[in-house]
This record gives C-alpha cells, sequence and structure tokens, in this order.
C-alpha cells in the first residue's frame, strides 16, 4: 500500500493540525527543522496502523490515506480509541496489515537506529535463534549441570599448587641434607688434607698432566709421520671385497665359457635341420596346408561322384523293372517337365477334393441334434442372476473390464478347441492343453471379478435366480454361488457348442453336394490328359500318379548318371594337378621325394617339414638367448673389473699394485690404535684446556714447557693448611642437623595435603570434561543446523549489511549463552565478530536498517506492504555510507516498488541523496507546509569524496600497485586481510572494478561478494569466479604452509583468551607482545628473561603450553621456499591450474622476500 495522506488534527506536541499529502510512488524526502513535526508523521502512523494500544494518548484525531497496488483507496480515521477503515468510501475491515510489533520495522527512528539493541531486536533474534534450533530452546543445555564455569576449579587449583610448593620446598631442604650427608666422607678427607691448598694444587697438576700429555701427543704424531698417507680412507675390508670381486669374476667366466659351448652346440642343431635362414615361410606352407585339404575335398567329392554313379544306375533298373519288365526303356512316354507339373497339380487335386468330400460326410454323420433353446434360456437367466448376486460390492475391487476381457478370452479358447475339428478338420489340430487353460482363465476371471465388487444387498439377483427352475447352491455363499455358476456356465457352453455343431451340419450338406461336383469335374480332366500324354486313363488317381512318378524317377535316374561321369572326369583332372604342384613345392624343402599319387606320403612330407621348420625357429631364438647372455656376462665382468679399480682409486693406490694394498691393511690396526690414543690424547688435552682456560699462570707455565717451576709450586701448595678450623666447625653443624631430620615428619604431611587436593582437582577436571564434551556436541549440532538451514529473513539481511558495508562486513546470531540476545558482525577480512556495543555508530545503523527492513519484507507474506519511514536515519553517516544506504533504499524503491519516505532536517540530504542515486528525490517542505515559509535554496557544497581511483591504462601490475599504493603482503596475517591485489595481479581491470565500483579494500570482503547472491552481477562469468575464489583459497594455504615454525601472530584479543595470564597481567603482557612485533616464541624468551615484572615461572610454563596447543608457538623448522611451493601445490584447488598456481606462488614468494629485505612496513 502506498500513502498518499496524512493528517493531523489532535496529537500531543502538535499545537495546530497540519495535513501532509503528495507523497510520491517511490522516494521522497520531507524536510524540515526540528520541531517542525516529522517525528510527529511517524508517530501519527504508528498510531494508525497498530491500533489502540495500552498507554496511548486518549485525546488522539488522526487520518491517513492509502493506495493499493489494485488503485483501490483506503481511508483510514481514529478519534480517541475509535478507528475505522473505508475503502473506495465505504465503510470496511482493516486490511491485513502487518502485526503492530513488527511496525518498528516500518517505522525507523534515529534513536532505534543508535541503541545498540532495543528489546524489538531480542525479539527478533529469540524468534530467529529457535528457528535456526529447529524449533527447540537450546539454552537450558548451556546451564548447570550442563554448563561448568571457567573459573570453577580455580580454589581447589590454587590449593594443590600451594600443597605441591610446600612439599617441593622440604624436598629440596632434604636433597640438599641429603647431597651434605654424601659429602662427609670427602669432608673427613679434606679436613685430614687441610693443610693443603686443594684447589691450587689440583690446578698444579693438571698443568703437570697437561704437560705429559702434550709431550705423548708429540711421539705419537712422530710415529705417526712413518705411515703412508691415505691410511684414512682404508676401511680394513677392501682385500675381502677384492677377494669377492675375483670369485664373481671367475664365476661369470666360467659362466660365459659354458652358455660359449651352448652356443656352437646349438648352432649345430640348426645346421643338422637343413634349414638356413631361407626357410619356407609361415603362409607358404599354410598354403601348402590348404591345396592338401582341397585335393582331400576333391578325392572324397570324386568318390562320392562314384557312389551317386552307382547309385543312378541302380535307380534306372528299379524304375525300369516299376513300370514293367516287358516294358522297353526306349518305348516310354517321354514326359515333359511341363507334362509331369500338370500331372502331378492334377493328382494332388484330386486327392485334395477327394479328402474333402470324405471329411464333410464324417462330419455330417457326427453332427448331433439341436438342443432345446428354452432351455438355454434359462441357464442364462440363472447366470445372469448369480453374476449379479456375485457382483454385489466387496472388500476388493478389481478391474471389471480386465475381468470380462479375461473371462471372454478363456471361453473363446475352450470354444476353438471344441469347434475347430467340427468346422476346419483340414486345419492342423490345436495344442491339448489350451482347452483347460482357456476353461482356467475364464474360472479365474470370474472369481476376480467376484472378488473386485463391493459388498451390497444380494437379496433381488437370488429371488430372481429362484424363479429360475434350476438347482439351487448348497448355501449362498460366495464360494458356493461361485462354483454353481461355473458348473451352470459349463451346461451352457455345451448346449451352444451343440446348437452351433446342428447349424454347422446343415451348412455343411451344401458343401457336400459342391465338393461332389469339383470332384467329378477333377475325372474328366484326367481322362483327357491320360489320353494326351500315353498313360492308362482307366487308371484311378494313386495308380495315374504311380505312372508319372515312376517315369520321371527313370528320366531323373538317367541324368544323373550322366552327370556324375562329367564329375568323375573333371575332379580327377583337378586332383591330378594339384598332385604335381604339391610334390613339386614340397621336393625343394624334403630330404626325400614325396609319392605325388599319395596323399598320405604327401601330408606325412608337409608335418616333416613343419617339425624341422619348428626346431630351427626354436634353435634361432635358443642361439639369441644364448648371445644375450654371453654379452650380459661379458658386461659383467667389465662392471667388475671397474669396481676393483674404483676400490684401489678410493684406498689410493695404483690399480696395478694390489701389493701395496695388501701391505696398508696389514698395518692398519697398528695406524687404528696410534689414531686412537692420539684422539684420547686430544679429549684430555682438550678437557685440561677448559679447566685451565682461565688460569693464565698455568697455562704460561705448560706452554714454555716449565716442568721444575711447576713441580717447585706443587711443593709449596701442600705447605698450606689455613683452613682446618673451618672444615671441622662445618662438619659439626652438619651432623647436627641430620640428627634432627626426619623426626617432624613434615614431608610426609605435605605428601598427604597434595594427594587431597589433587583428588579434589581431579574429581572437578572429570565434571569439567563432561561438561565440555556436552557443549562442544551441542555446538557442532547447532552449527551443522545453521549452514543448513539458514532462515531466509536472515540471508536477506546479510545481503542487505554487505551490500551497505561494501562486503566488509557480514552479519550472524550470537550462538552462545552470554550472546543470546545478540546480533554479532563479522568483519570479512579477519573473520572476528564483534558485538553492536563494539562497531562504530554509522556501521551499527546501517546493520540495524539492513536487519529491520529484511524482517518487515518477511513480515508481509500474505500481508499489505507497507512504506518505509526514516526519521534521520542517515544523518549521523559519513558521505560515503550515506550514499551506500541511499543507493541501496533506491534500488529497494526501484526494483521493488516500496515506497520510502525519509525525514530529513535540512535540504542538504536531498542534494547527498541526488548524488548517491544519480535521482533527486521527491521532496516536501514540512515548514513551508505548516508555516507558510519559503524554502531557502541550498547551495551545493563540493562533497568530501574520495579521490578517483585511477585506472591501469597499461601499467604493469607492479606500477599499478605503487600507482594505488597497495600494502605489502603480510603472511603473519591472514588472506582475508590482504590487499585484493595479490589474487588478482593478472586481472588489473577487474581489480579496478572491484575497488573503485564495489569499494573492495580486503580480499575477505571480495570472498563474501563472490559467495554472496550479487555474485553474478560483480563478476557474471561463473568460472571466473571460481577461479579467483581458488586464488584466495591457494594464497590462504600459502600463508598457513609460509607459518610453520613461525606460528600466528599474537594480539590483545588472543592474549584475553590465554591460559596463565591474569587480568592484572594482561595489559603489561600485551605491551610487551607489541614489543616483540606480535612474535609469540620471542614473548615467551622475554617474559623468561624478567621483561613482565612480578610474571610467575609456573604461569609462564601454563601460558607456553596454551600458546604451543592453540598455534601461536610452533616448534617445527620452519620450511624454505622449495618445500613450502611443493607443500602448496599438493593442496591446489582443482579450478586452478598448476600455471597459475605456480605464478601466483611466484608473486607471493616475490613479494614476501622483497618486504623481508626493505625492513618493516612503514605504514
Amino acid at each position: 500500500m502506498r500513502l498518499t495522506r496524512i493528517e493531523i488534527q489532535s496529537l500531543p506536541g502538535i499545537a495546530t493540525g497540519f495535513t501532509v499529502d503528495g507523497f510520491a510512488e517511490g522516494v521522497t524526502l520531507v524536510t524540515g527543522p526540528n520541531a517542525s513535526g516529522k517525528s510527529s508523521l511517524l508517530r501519527a502512523l504508528r498510531y494508525l496502523l497498530g491500533g489502540p494500544q495500552p498507554g496511548d494518548p486518549p485525546a488522539l484525531v488522526l487520518a491517513a490515506g492509502f493506495v493499493d497496488e489494485a488503485g483501490r483507496r483506503w481511508d483510514v480515521h481514529r478519534a480517541g480509541r475509535e478507528l475505522g477503515w473505508r475503502c473506495n468510501g465505504q465503510p470496511v475491515e482493516p486490511p491485513p496489515l502487518p502485526e503492530p510489533d513488527a511496525l518498528h520495522a516500518y517505522l525507523m527512528r534515529i534513536e532505534d537506529l543508535v541503541v545498540a539493541q532495543s528489546g524489538h531486536d531480542r525479539t527478533l533474534s529469540e524468534r530467529l535463534r529457535l528457528e535456526l534450533h529447529g524449533g527447540y530452546d537450546l539454552d537450558p543445555l548451556r546451564r548447570p549441570p550442563f554448563h561448568f564455569g571457567e573459573r570453577k576449579g580455580a580454589t581447589e587449583r590454587n590449593a594443590l599448587n600451594t600443597a605441591r610448593q610446600q612439599r617441593r620446598t622440604i624436598e629440596r631442604e632434604y636433597e640438599t641434607l641429603l647431597r651434605e650427608e654424601q659429602e662427609l666422607p670427602e669432608l673427613d678427607a679434606r679436613i685430614e688434607q687441610s693443610r693443603l691448598a686443594p684447589e691450587r694444587l689440583r690446578r698444579v697438576e693438571q698443568a703437570l698432566e697437561r704437560l705429559d700429555l702434550a709431550e705423548q701427543l708429540d711421539a705419537l704424531e712422530l710415529k705417526l709421520g712413518h705411515f703412508a698417507p691415505g691410511m684414512q680412507d682404508l676401511r680394513g675390508d677392501e682385500q675381502q671385497r677384492l677377494d669377492e670381486n675375483e670369485q664373481r669374476a671367475l664365476e661369470y667366466r666360467k659362466r660365459r665359457t659354458d652358455e660359449l659351448a651352448a652356443l656352437r652346440r646349438v648352432e649345430g642343431e640348426l645346421a643338422a635341420t637343413g634349414i638356413g635362414q631361407q626357410r619356407p615361410s609361415d603362409e607358404l606352407l599354410e598354403q601348402q596346408a590348404r591345396q592338401l585339404a582341397v585335393l582331400e575335398q576333391h578325392i572324397e567329392a570324386r568318390d562320392r561322384a562314384r557312389d551317386q554313379q552307382q547309385a543312378a544306375r541302380q535307380q534306372l533298373h528299379q524304375a525300369a523293372a516299376g513300370l514293367g519288365a516287358s516294358t522297353d526303356a526306349a518305348g516310354l512316354p517321354r514326359l515333359s517337365p511341363d507334362a509331369v507339373a500338370d500331372a502331378e497339380a492334377l493328382a494332388r487335386e484330386l486327392q485334395r477334393a477327394q479328402d474333402r468330400r470324405d471329411r464333410l460326410r464324417a462330419v455330417i454323420d457326427t453332427a448331433a441334434a439341436a438342443p432345446d433353446p428354452a432351455r438355454i434360456r434359462e441357464l442364462q437367466r440363472g447366470l445372469d442372476a448369480l453374476a449379479g448376486w456375485l457382483a454385489e460390492p466387496d472388500t476388493h475391487s478389481a478391474p471389471v473390464g480386465t475381468a470380462a476381457m479375461m473371462s471372454a478370452l478363456g471361453g473363446a479358447a475352450a470354444l476353438a478347441v471344441w469347434a475347430v475339428p467340427i468346422h476346419a478338420p483340414h486345419w492342423p489340430p490345436l495344442p491339448e492343453w489350451l482347452l483347460p487353460s482357456g476353461g482356467l482363465l475364464a474360472l479365474l476371471a470370474s472369481v476376480w471379478l467376484a472378488l473386485g465388487r463391493r459388498p451390497g444387498p444380494r437379496r433381488r439377483h437370488r429371488s430372481a435366480y429362484l424363479e429360475c427352475a434350476l438347482p439351487p447352491p448348497a448355501e449362498w455363499s460366495r464360494s458356493e454361488v461361485a462354483a454353481l455358476k461355473h458348473e451352470l456356465q459349463d451346461q451352457l457352453d455345451r448346449l451352444e457348442a451343440q446348437r452351433r455343431s446342428a447349424e454347422h451340419a446343415a451348412q455343411l450338406a451344401t458343401e457336400l453336394e459342391a465338393a461332389q461336383g469339383e470332384l467329378d469335374a477333377l475325372e474328366q480332366h484326367r481322362l483327357g490328359l491320360a489320353a494326351r500324354i500315353g498313360f492308362d486313363p482307366r487308371l484311378s488317381a494313386a495308380g495315374f500318379d504311380r505312372f508319372v512318378r515312376l517315369t520321371e524317377q527313370y528320366q531323373h535316374a538317367e541324368l544323373e548318371f550322366t552327370e556324375a561321369g562329367r564329375s568323375i572326369e573333371r575332379l580327377s583332372a583337378e586332383i591330378e594337378r594339384l598332385q604335381r604342384e604339391i610334390g613339386a613345392t614340397l621336393q625343394r624343402w624334403t630330404q626325400t621325394d614325396p609319392a605325388p599319387e599319395s596323399i598320405e606320403s604327401l601330408n606325412a612330407s608337409l608335418s616333416e617339414l613343419r617339425r624341422r621348420c619348428i626346431t630351427a625357429d626354436q634353435a634361432r631364438q635358443r642361439i639369441e638367448d644364448l648371445r644375450e647372455r654371453i654379452e650380459l656376462s661379458s658386461a659383467e665382468l667389465e662392471q667388475l673389473t671397474e669396481q676393483r679399480q674404483r676400490l684401489m682409486r678410493q684406498a689410493g693406490i695404483e690399480p696395478e699394485d694390489p701389493a701395496e694394498l695388501a701391505r696398508r691393511i696389514d698395518r692398519l690396526d697398528d695406524w687404528r690404535q696410534l689414531q686412537a690414543a692420539r684422539e684420547r690424547l686430544l679429549i684430555d688435552l682438550e678437557r685440561l684446556d677448559r679447566a685451565l682456560q682461565d688460569q693464565a699462570e698455568f697455562k704460561q707455565a705448560v706452554a714454555r714447557r716449565d716442568r721444575s717451576g711447576l713441580q717447585q709450586l706443587q711443593s709449596q701448595t701442600r705447605t698450606q693448611a689455613d683452613e682446618h678450623q673451618q672444615l671441622l666447625d662445618r662438619r659439626a653443624r652438619l651432623r647436627a642437623r641430620l640428627d634432627a631430620a626426619g623426626t617432624d615428619r613434615r614431608l610426609a604431611r605435605a605428601l598427604a595435603e597434595e594427594a587431597d587436593a589433587r583428588d579434589r582437582l581431579d574429581d572437578l577436571q572429570r565434571q569439567a570434561l563432561a561438561a565440555e564434551c556436552s557443549g562442544l556436541l551441542l555446538e557442532e549440532i547447532e552449527r551443522d543446523f545453521r549452514q543448513h538451514h539458514e532462515p531466509a529473513l536472515l540471508r536477506a539481511a546479510r545481503t542487505r549489511f554487505a551490500a551497505f558495508t561494501h562486503h566488509a562486513w557480514d552479519l550472524s546470531l550470537g550462538n552462545g549463552p552470554a550472546d543470546r540476545q545478540d546480533f554479532r558482525a563479522i568483519e570479512t577480512a579477519s573473520g572476528v565478530e564483534h558485538a553492536l556495543t563494539e562497531l562504530s555508530t554509522a556501521t551499527r545503523m546501517q546493520l540495524l536498517l539492513a536487519l529491520r527492513t529484511s524482517w518487515a519484507e518477511h513480515q508481509e507474506q500474505g500481508r499489505s506492504a507497507l512504506p518505509f519511514m526514516l526519521d534521520e536515519a542517515l544523518t549521523t553517516s559519513d558521505p560515503e555510507r550515506f550514499a551506500s544506504v541511499a543507493a541501496s533504499l533506491q534500488q529497494l524503491a526501484d526494483e521493488c516498488g516500496r515506497q520510502i519516505i525519509y525525514l530529513a532536517a535540512g535540504a542538504h540530504e536531498a542534494w547527498l541523496w541526488q548524488q548517491a542515486t544519480g535521482q533527486a528525490p521527491h521532496q516536501i517542505d514540512l515548514a513551508a507546509l505548516r508555516c507558510g515559509f519559503e524554502r531557502a535554496e541550498f547551495t551545493a557544497m563540493p562533497a568530501p569524496t574520495a579521490p578517483a581511483l585511477p585506472a591501469p591504462d597499461g601499467l604493469e601490475a607492479h606500477e599499478y600497485a605503487r600507482l594505488i599504493d597497495v600494502p605489502r603482503l603480510d603472511p603473519r596475517m591472514d588472506a582475508g586481510r590482504q590487499h585484493p591485489y595479490w589474487v588478482l595481479d593478472d586481472r588489473l581491470e577487474l581489480l579496478h572494478r572491484l575497488v573503485s565500483v564495489w569499494r573492495i579494500q580486503r580480499i575477505g570482503a571480495l570472498r563474501r561478494l563472490l559467495e554472496g547472491p550479487r555474485a553474478a552481477i560483480a563478476l557474471p562469468d561463473s568460472d571466473e569466479r571460481n577461479r579467483v575464489l581458488a586464488r584466495i583459497e591457494l594464497l590462504q594455504c600459502w600463508i598457513e604452509v609460509w607459518r610453520i615454525g613461525r606460528g600466528r601472530p599474537l594480539d590483545r584479543a588472543a592474549l584475553q583468551q590465554a591460559d596463565g595470564i591474569t587480568d592484572k597481567m594482561l595489559e603489561p603482557v600485551s605491551k610487551a607482545a607489541e614489543a616483540c612485533d606480535s612474535d609469540a616464541a620471542r614473548l615467551v624468551e622475554a617474559l623468561r628473561q624478567g621483561l613482565v615484572p612480578g610474571f610467575r615461572k609456573n604461569k609462564l610454563e601454563e601460558f607456553e603450553h596454551w600458546l604451543t596447543d592453540q598455534g601461536y608457538v610452533d616448534p617445527r623448522a620452519a620450511l624454505d621456499p622449495a618445500a613450502r611451493r611443493e607443500r602448496v601445490l599438493e593442496r591446489c584447488p582443482q579450478m586452478l591450474d598448476i600455471g597459475a598456481a605456480q605464478a601466483l606462488i611466484d608473486l607471493i614468494e616475490h613479494a614476501v622476500t622483497a618486504a623481508e629485505e626493505s625492513g618493516p612496513d612503514p605504514a
């Protein structure tokens, strides 16, 4: 519905009534200073559309006019608590309007959009959360006993730490006392030697020992100098390896000799076959085999021709004997083929006519008398009555038409079996199973028809049946009635068949007369044919047929005898030719001449030739194998020779001097012993040098080799005895402490207290683990349901909020008990959620505006759409965000036909609206309307717009990045925080459009845009969108791989969640983290060095464990660029080809390397 007029006659705060009309269909800006009545328009609509509510002012006189989509005019008037509606001037019921509690989504005041979350927003969030949870309230599952507080167990943990610290203190005291007790023997010895200076004496002795070892080392070096150089290269097993090499060489030489002998033997076998390299081809052998097969076929064909000739001779004699012994064959009638065909046709016609006449006579003689028609009608009436009784409604239903058809087919099949032998005796007999099958089919159809009817009254059909002179059923049940019906149907079928048989017999009498006439005519034709071709006309039809056949048989046998003779002559000539050709071919390759007239000899020769060819082929193959093996043996011998030479060279000896190797190996043990002694001396010298490192006096004496001076100093230090009394006092005190230790049972009490504290903490830990498992399961279920069942309202609000903020922000609903009534804003660059109280005023207004307009559209399902009225909702927005929201509202008005009424404080907002949308909104000056003041003209001032982003214009990628001031790629931050240039360096035009038109400044916003509903507008090519998303995924993958061994950057938000960081320590530790450049490993080392005073050691260990568990400290080694590339390519998305992935990795590696070399980013 579109608002056309608002009339305010009486409203608190309005002294003089006024009327505002002329609202545009799209966007209308109502401007006016404060107290001009703008907010009163919003209040008036709320009172009119929301109806009387408790707390409404009593003195209300308001009216408004609307026009709906059909052009009907609606008027609403309210006086006090009386509310009335009219449509086109007629009183009517109110139109279907949104619920009163949803009007805040249409009538928005600036204070509603500034408050972090009003009661209406909490109601909406509660409704959406319930829908996201599938209609279930999951909040009770987050309260005790399912919820376990974060601070619970702190008292027990502190008690355990205190008990553990007390126990450790007592143990350290006991350990110290135990060590002192173990030192008592040494103390006693020192007391005995207390007149000497032990420490100085020890240094002197070490210096003397150092001098002795140096002299020994000189002697060893002299002995080692007598050995040949390169002894260190010997392993000691060289002689054994040489012997093994020689043994293998002997084996290969023997193997090669055996293979050469075998080669000569096989070559002899090849020569014995008599077939050299020019052996007969397989095609030739196959051809000869085929010719032999043809020869055998011709011989068999000639034998069959001879048999046929003999058989024809016998048939000639038999035919002549059949025609009469006295009959001269030359005098027999010479029947032409036409005469024989005419005679055979006549004989068949005569026989057919006689058979038809005899068949008709037999059918007429066996035909029954016609039945009584009255009996047939009586049976038909009874069957109809029984069928009607059975057809009454029953519990089953069946297709009656189908059952009737099946019954007809069954009856027809049975009738055909009965009628065909009678009416068509010349037809082949039908199968015997057809009659029972047809009857069974008819029976099944009848039963189906009976079961398919629903039960109903059957008395009328029963009475109709009883009126017939037919036997009743044993009982009136379905089975008995069906059986009786079947029996009566059989009787009726028999009577019908008898009737049809009688009728058919009458017809057959006429056919019999016609058949007899046809037979007489054929007899006359036979007499004429006998006279024409010369046989006895008195012969019967059978005799005439026999005479014709015998004559034809004689002539046919004579022809076959002649043809067989010709075949024998032709086959004999062909057999002789083939024998000559095959014999000539085989004679070239056989050692004996085969007998050409013997097929067995030819076959044997061909088989022998084939065998020798196979033997020759096998010999050639063995020769090739032996030659290959000989080559392999020779190669192995060469390799062994090379190994022997290489072993000698490694030992530093010429290959031709094995004796020198033997001599060196014999002296190797002596060299090793000397070398081991030298190593031990060097170790001892290093130990003494470390001991004398700070003793310049002794080091100089050793360097001078002043043995006498050191010996004199040794003698002097032994005479010193100034510690005797001190050592005695120390021993007395130690024994007194040992006597008092253990009598107070302090350690036992401390262990018991620690065990009790640990048990109490373990109980709480088990409870916490159970609660945590329950919470994780609940979160997983809720997350899965959110992913697949996002409400349409929330989806629309997310899309609109993303468009308002250029996809820099996303909207979600809180997922925990602490933020149960809270909508959350997600920063797409970092993925961090923010409460509404943490957002700037403009961003919070955009979120609530997107949410409420989406809620309003959701409420209008089946209801009338109302205009949106916003009271100074964009006044506090910066020009860029004002332009974004104004463009979205203008798009809502243009595309969805929504009426937007914006209550603005100044005329400049109309100019800002026009600058943002390109359309001048309809404007109503409320001050001029009420007070008659003329609106002052607004002088347009240049809007504080951001500088235009320059186009690439053929620049190289790095030049354009420098021109638009692209930030450095910082792998410590996620991909969402990076600039889009790092995935679009080869698509600069697209980058320019995304940054300048869509205001995309971070990859997180780009990903939100390409995955959202406006992706097809921003980038129409779906494949291109998928490739850009694949590049983003590859960049994030590279960052994760780069962080291996480096960890994640540590910020204040992470420190707030860290273990071991108390509220008191949060601020100084945060500053220390900033000083360490957010490097967690450096921060731990700084805390260990005391950078933050008062940070306890046990808390540091707890904090360090948490950092490692959460990935802020990574103990793994960092990967080099090659390893990073390999790891990233293994996870390369399928939409990205390897070339593009390689290019993107090159860009990233180059950018990071350049950033590391140039130092930190000045920004």
